[in-house]
């Protein structure tokens, strides 16, 4: 399966650009859960992973975001470190949460 980015939509003008069928139902149901697990973190966080990510269309570098926050670039992998395990213990919660309304 080839990956495709959650940056930018894989469909311009109501057409699939590349992708079958199944690779969009994929690509919006991934799409889709990433932005709402970004939404359970503060703003200033969300930012970084964003940037770090390039979920806003470019990869950033650490020293990057540094001079765009006016932080250290420690104190950016600070905060990314943070946000993604923030990220991980909601998707285990989350997780648990629907094995338990799972079962008889």
């Amino acid at each position: 399966m080839s990956l495709v980015s959650l940056a930018k939509s894989p469909v311009r003008d109501g057409v699939a650009m590349g992708i079958d069928a199944a690779q969009w139902g994929q690509w919006k149901h991934i799409s889709d859960a990433v932005q709402v697990a970004l939404q359970e973190l503060p703003e200033s966080e969300r930012h970084i992973l964003c940037r770090r990510f390039g979920l806003d269309g470019r990869v950033y570098s650490l020293e990057e975001v540094s001079r765009e926050f006016g932080i250290s670039r420690d104190r950016v992998a600070q905060i990314e470190e943070r946000a993604l395990s923030i990220l991980r213990a909601n998707a285990v919660r989350h997780s648990a949460g629907a094995e338990r309304k799972q079962l008889p």
